[in-house]
């Protein structure tokens, strides 16, 4: 299963990333992003040279970096921004709407199922979202980038940068070992492949418990409504 979940994971990723590329060529400042990221790659260049030579000037090709890399972070705010419309609308609204798959589960025929053997919400699907696919420190970077300055920017998105790698691994490490990420676990939700046997069974568990409690109502109303004629 895991290596289903991977390969779905891989393929959706690489949809949303081209997707995403194609989209940041229309955005505003798409053209200062590819300046500043062409600028900043000559920076790390001079820099590893300077390292390779212990040269004097690593202190200044560091500072040089960390006002590209701020400058980028800035710039960047409509592109993230970009990113977490397309992952709420592909893994959240589309893939609640298509039975719990994406395209990349479709091909490896798993799907997201509800633990509780209900039909899967929209609510499920945006906690599963949110936390997978990294938009709350998404978001959280967006805002801190436009009202901090540089310095302040600095120490926050290292505690940023921190937080998403936990929340990433808690969600990862689980999935590779087989059990239930931190995803699965605050959503109530799993992954399943189509039409599995312990789906199924649950189903008709589900609707038996759904019979039964419908001929108890039934047979508590015969007998409630037989007594009062009596009387």
């Amino acid at each position: 299963m895991r290596i289903k979940r991977i390969g779905a994971y891989l393929i959706d990723m690489f949809i949303i990333l081209i997707v995403s590329n194609i989209l940041s060529g229309f955005l505003p400042n798409s053209d200062k992003m590819s300046k500043i990221s062409n600028e900043s790659g000559t920076v790390i260049s001079n820099y590893v040279e300077a390292v390779k030579s212990n040269s004097e000037d690593i202190d200044k090709y560091v500072e040089e970096l960390n006002d590209f890399n701020y400058e980028l972070a800035k710039v960047s705010v409509s592109s993230n921004l970009l990113s977490v419309f397309l992952y709420i609308l592909y893994f959240v609204l589309f893939q609640r709407y298509n039975n719990g798959q994406t395209i990349g589960k479709s091909l490896f025929k798993i799907e997201i199922v509800s633990k509780d053997e209900e039909e899967i919400t929209i609510k499920q699907m945006i906690i599963r979202g949110v936390i997978l696919f990294s938009v709350i420190t998404t978001l959280l970077d967006a805002l801190v980038i436009s009202i901090f300055n540089q310095s302040a920017y600095d120490s926050t998105s290292t505690f940023i940068m921190l937080l998403e790698c936990c929340i990433f691994l808690s969600c990862a490490i689980p999935v590779l070992l087989n059990k239930t990420g931190l995803h699965e676990i605050l959503s109530k939700t799993t992954v399943e492949e189509v039409g599995s046997k312990d789906k199924e069974e649950g189903k008709v568990s589900k609707w038996k418990k759904t019979v039964e409690e419908e001929n108890r109502v039934k047979n508590y109303r015969v007998n409630h409504t037989s007594g009062k004629r009596k009387e």
